[in-house]
């Protein structure tokens, strides 16, 4: 299996994981491979995706899930981390109480998520630390300022203290516990902590109400070394009596006088906090562990591709017809349209393609590598007809739910299954999903903030599905051709004005539909489609589109 580990970020925690995740997948035989930008993950073609940081959306046809292992209060500090959220197919997590948070905030939503037992801890190392000559080492980049300064400022005052990171982000201790870096790569952080004997973990504040570790606790414990740490609900279930604690509720002064008093102990006892330190060990390598958390993962991931259609086995399975219309053929966008239709999960599924009979043979020899896999048909007009394109294609069409799209999309795999559950829940007229937008240019995140990395990437979440006529005739913006299907009963026998316009005909399609009801939709990102400012639709075509739409639909849209 092959998995891509996506995060954004450069010399941080998060490149420490990968690593640690790479190295646990070589060692099950499977493979992994540390991606920074959306476009390697496309281009590695993985099983599925760890996105390791919220900072990323889902924006690839295999599942992808989010590796949470912030504070849950931490996701609210802006809406484009929830929305990112939202995209995943699955949330992995260590804190039942995260858990917990992160269900609800789906099911407000009305997004059915599956929330599994997974974190970016560290693959099972061999040896047990000296504790002999011990040494208190802390780990950490300071990325977020001086946390616990006052602490680290006295404890190293002491001759046993060391720590390693950034220099430049440690001006406030002592140069002679200042260690600097160490490489990412999976084992020298482990090498130092056992080398060391003692590693200290403290939490922040947030961490502890939310019953979240820090993986620094992993990392000692992987070492086979002895740990301080504060009280976290997380750290104290799983490993009880086997590591040393201390109060930080007290005062600076007070905190540093407990921890003097752990080392004193572990030097003067070695053989008690040996056997501490393999106790906390073997909690590490039978419950924690990536060698064990990786094949729970692997499981999670089976059971989702059922639930998130991937696959599909529901005896269920009402028509679906897709309509292209396309004046002319361009052979890549139409093998490519072939390959995404073929690989839907969902089984009863046509397309009608309806094109100028000049175009026919080329479409034909187009489809041809997948003749006998797919329906697909085709409705000939005579060039001269080609403006009645979408007129005759709508005509032609037969099954009780249809879609309409053009050769810009391609679809996940579970984008049918998805929307076709959709509408068998509910008594909608039309159910769309998300889509990424993929350009040939550097795309800016729709949702702007002060958290926004600058990034290089080409795709991006196009906008969340929007279902209010009102908002649709005010607005003149819709889902994107593609992204939704709708039960054709809906659109009547009326003559509606089309345009010609593949984006504005898009938009009147689903204006008519919601006309006579309510849409429905969800957080799935089941498809992409090719992006530039020049498919939004012309204001002055909507605004004709308007006037005529208010007498000719059978439920006038009143706008506001």
């Amino acid at each position: 299996m092959k998995i891509a580990i996506l995060h954004p970020y450069s010399g941080l925690a998060e490149t420490e994981s990968a690593r640690r995740i790479i190295i646990a997948c070589e060692r099950l035989r499977h493979e992994a491979k540390e991606c920074q930008l959306p476009g390697q993950v496309i281009r590695y073609n993985p099983d599925f995706v760890l996105s390791l940081s919220h900072q990323d959306a889902k924006l690839f046809g295999v599942p992808t899930y989010g590796v949470l292992t912030a504070p849950v209060n931490w996701y609210n500090q802006c809406p484009r981390f929830i929305r990112n959220i939202l995209s995943y197919d699955g949330i992995l997590t260590l804190s039942p109480f995260s858990a917990a948070k992160l269900e609800g905030l789906c099911s407000a939503f009305g997004k059915d998520i599956k929330v599994g037992f997974y974190g970016n801890t560290c693959a099972i190392e061999p040896g047990i630390a000296n504790v002999k000559d011990p040494h208190l080492i802390y780990l950490g980049t300071n990325w977020d300022g001086h946390r616990f300064g006052d602490i680290f400022s006295k404890l190293s005052e002491r001759s046993y203290f060391e720590v390693y990171g950034p220099e430049d982000k440690w001006p406030h201790i002592s140069d002679q516990s200042r260690k600097g870096g160490l490489p990412f790569d999976g084992v020298s952080v482990l090498n130092a902590y056992r080398n060391a004997g003692v590693g200290l973990c403290l939490h922040l504040a947030d961490f502890t109400s939310s019953g979240m570790p820090s993986n620094r606790i992993f990392e000692i414990t992987a070492a086979g070394a002895v740990v301080i740490s504060d009280e976290n609900p997380f750290v104290r279930e799983h490993y009880g009596d086997s590591i040393l604690y201390v109060d930080t509720s007290q005062s600076t002064d007070s905190i540093v006088d407990q921890i003097d008093a752990h080392m004193k102990w572990v030097k003067f006892h070695p053989d008690e906090a040996l056997v501490m330190a393999k106790q906390s060990k073997q909690v590490f390598d039978e419950k924690l562990s990536l060698d064990v958390l990786l094949p729970q993962l692997f499981d999670y991931h089976q059971s989702l591709l059922s639930q998130k259609g991937y696959d599909y086995d529901d005896e269920d399975t009402p028509d679906v017809e897709l309509l292209l219309c396309c004046k002319e053929v361009n052979v890549s966008s139409f093998k490519k349209i072939f390959d995404s239709f073929s690989n839907q999960s969902y089984p009863a599924k046509s397309l009608v393609i309806c094109l100028p009979i000049s175009q026919l043979g080329i479409a034909e020899e187009c489809f041809a590598p997948w003749q006998g896999e797919s329906s697909v048909s085709f409705v000939t007009v005579k060039d001269e007809d080609s403006e009645e394109l979408l007129r005759l294609g709508l005509a032609a069409l037969r099954a009780p739910l249809f879609g309409f799209t053009d050769i810009t999309v391609t679809w996940h795999r579970n984008h049918l299954s998805t929307l076709v559950e959709s509408l068998k829940k509910s008594t909608a007229v039309l159910a769309a999903s998300v889509f990424v937008e993929e350009s040939k240019e550097i795309l800016v995140d729709r949702l702007v903030d002060p958290y926004l990395l600058p990034r290089k990437n080409r795709q991006r979440l196009g906008p969340v599905n929007r279902f209010s006529a009102v908002e649709y005739f005010a607005n003149g913006v819709g889902n994107g051709p593609g992204s939704w299907i709708g039960r054709r009963e809906k659109l009547g026998e009326d003559k509606l004005p089309f345009t010609g316009n593949t984006e504005v005909d898009n938009w009147l399609l689903q204006i008519t539909l919601l006309s006579t009801g309510s849409g429905t939709g969800c957080f799935e990102v089941t498809g992409k489609r090719q992006y530039s400012l020049t498919q939004e639709p012309d204001e002055s075509e909507v605004k004709m589109l308007r006037q005529k739409l208010k007498h000719t639909l059978k439920r006038p849209v009143v706008t506001t």
